[in-house]
């Protein structure tokens, strides 16, 4: 506008004659600069451009995942080299062919459904979200994957890349697992009833022989034979405790909606009915997801050491059982004001028959916080110890998966 602006002016003028040349001439070289400096931009851009390309596209390539990219008609765009291992199809192959053809049925002809779905809004929780499905290799063999949809928009047409997993050589390993576990538990059992029959029988016999025998022998072969009664009792509970964690480490479980206030509540009226004397309190309601008679289990046990464990305080003991939201999840606290843990001991506690002290001051087996850690862990959870209540004692803080981890974890058993 300014240069057309002055040359109107300067042609009206007396001396155009002169530098009307001049003029027009500066205004072309003007025009023919701006001209250049322009191209030399866009093919800066364009350069730009197709470096991310190339990078994005060695990045797809070089993925250990396959990569599959389709259009809004199901039809593919992108078939990486992962892929094509998984698959057993070429990339030449597959490009521009529908994706339901790496289905088996039913999937397979209810694809253009599903996609339909998606495109209207209507997809539900499948976008984001991993799930484990059958795929269908070239050869005709199924095989297990893990998928991973998400979708994008390029301002004109929507579109949708998956990222596959395959699982073969994973479920291979825990079909494996399965086979060891259950011949483990085979060999327990078996173990568990060839041991028990011989201490029942040296259990047996001992009894007898006190009762029948007792005045027959002195004061040390008495204590002998109640020695050996003793030995033999707590082996048999060494053997039960060993069942329980064994048990509760792979029982099938059954998720509900469990409110942890409402069991606590009832097992500590329990506890403070067998041994009488202190508090304790239970912080509203506490809903989780999850195995109910597996986490009363852990609760038992987590509440019963609390318990036996500050009876030294008397009227003084306390217990308590609250929650606290920390970043997104609740967070579960069992605290007490008894003897407590030193920092030195409280991951070893954790550890099977681990105990600090003796069966005179303290009963028990030493299982009761590993089978609340199996259970725990069951739930996609942890478990750790921090100290107790006004610096007494110890709390045991806990926190448990989510819904959608125990969904992918499978556990839809009865326990």
């Amino acid at each position: 506008a300014l240069f057309g602006t002055a040359g109107v002016a300067f042609e009206l003028s007396t001396l155009w004659d002169a530098a009307w040349w001049w003029w027009h001439l500066l205004r072309l070289t003007a025009y023919i600069a701006a001209f250049v400096y322009m191209v030399e931009v866009l093919l800066q851009i364009d350069g730009q451009r197709r470096r991310s390309e190339r990078a994005l596209r060695g990045l797809v390539e070089a993925a250990p995942e396959a990569v599959i990219a389709i259009d809004a008609e199901g039809l593919i765009e992108v078939f990486n080299p992962a892929a094509e291992e998984i698959f057993g199809r070429s990339a030449e192959e597959m490009l521009g062919r529908n994706v339901s053809l790496l289905m088996p049925e039913p999937h397979r002809s209810r694809h253009h459904h599903y996609l339909k779905r998606h495109l209207e809004g209507g997809g539900g929780r499948t976008l984001g979200r991993p799930r484990e499905l059958l795929a269908l290799g070239a050869d005709g063999r199924l095989f297990p994957i893990r998928l991973l949809i998400n979708d994008w928009s390029d301002g004109k047409e929507r579109r949708f890349v998956a990222f596959i997993e395959d699982l073969s050589e994973e479920k291979a390993r825990e079909e494996l697992l399965l086979q060891a576990h259950g011949d483990l538990e085979m060999i327990s059992r078996s173990l568990s009833h060839d041991v028990r029959t011989p201490l029942r029988a040296i259990d047996g016999f001992s009894h007898v022989l006190l009762d029948g025998y007792g005045e027959v022998l002195d004061e040390t072969g008495r204590h002998y034979l109640q020695r050996i009664r003793a030995a033999s009792q707590r082996m048999g509970e060494l053997i039960d405790a060993a069942q329980r964690i064994s048990y509760y480490s792979h029982c099938e479980m059954e998720r509900r909606r469990v409110d942890l206030a409402v069991l606590a509540g009832e097992l500590l009226e329990h506890l403070a009915s067998q041994d009488p004397g202190g508090e304790w309190e239970v912080s509203g309601a506490l809903f989780v997801e999850g195995d109910r008679r597996m986490l009363r289990e852990a609760l038992y046990q987590l509440l019963d050491n609390a318990w036996k464990f500050s009876a030294l305080r008397g009227e003084r003991r306390r217990v308590e059982v609250s929650v606290r939201e920390e970043e997104g999840s609740q967070l579960f606290f069992v605290g007490d004001n008894g003897i407590g843990i030193e920092p030195r001991y409280r991951k070893k506690v954790f550890e099977a028959f681990q105990r600090l002290h003796g069966d005179e001051a303290f009963p028990g087996h030493g299982v009761g916080l590993t089978i609340a850690e199996r259970i725990i862990a069951r739930h996609g959870g942890e478990i750790w110890l921090e100290e107790g209540l006004g610096g007494e004692g110890v709390e045991v803080c806990f926190r448990l998966g989510s819904l959608d981890r125990l969904e992918e974890q499978g556990d839809r058993r009865n326990c």
